[in-house]
């Protein structure tokens, strides 16, 4: 089940780096996803909608597991 979840907020941390770097605002991500991949919420809203410290603690947990602490996410 934690594979899962690593697969699910990997992409809201994919995401996440879209927004930050500018390429696209949070409405553009989340419409795309709902539309382009036909997810019922886009991902930065669930995100919101879970929990940005949940979503924090799974990233966290999968990253211990690679052997890399959450450092290891920001080499996507």
């Amino acid at each position: 089940m934690l594979m899962f979840w690593l697969q699910c907020y990997s992409l809201v941390l994919a995401c996440t780096f879209q927004v930050d770097r500018g390429d696209a605002s949070v409405g553009d991500v989340d419409v795309s996803m709902q539309l382009g991949a036909g997810h019922p919420m886009g991902p930065l809203k669930l995100a919101d909608y879970v929990g940005l410290d949940t979503c924090l603690s799974i990233l966290e947990v999968g990253g211990r597991k690679e052997g890399g602490g959450l450092q290891c996410w920001w080499q996507l």
